[in-house]
């Protein structure tokens, strides 16, 4: 995997990065299979979650969680 991004919005329009975490030279795989991102303390109404596949990779997510 290349990178993970959060997007954050309150409309759909105007979106902000608010967190990026590469990945790209990661040879841990166990750090791979489960990915913990600490995000700001701010409420946003919209989140999109951008995961960065490397060329001739897959990405499978079986879940999310917000806490």
């Amino acid at each position: 995997m290349e990178f993970v991004s959060i997007w954050a919005s309150d409309d759909k329009k105007d979106w902000q990065m608010i967190k990026k975490e590469m990945f790209a030279n990661e040879n841990n795989l166990d750090r791979l299979k489960e990915i913990s991102i600490q995000l700001p303390k701010k409420s946003y109404s919209y989140l999109k979650i951008i995961a960065q596949p490397q060329k001739g990779q897959t990405i499978r997510v079986n879940q999310l969680f917000f806490f």
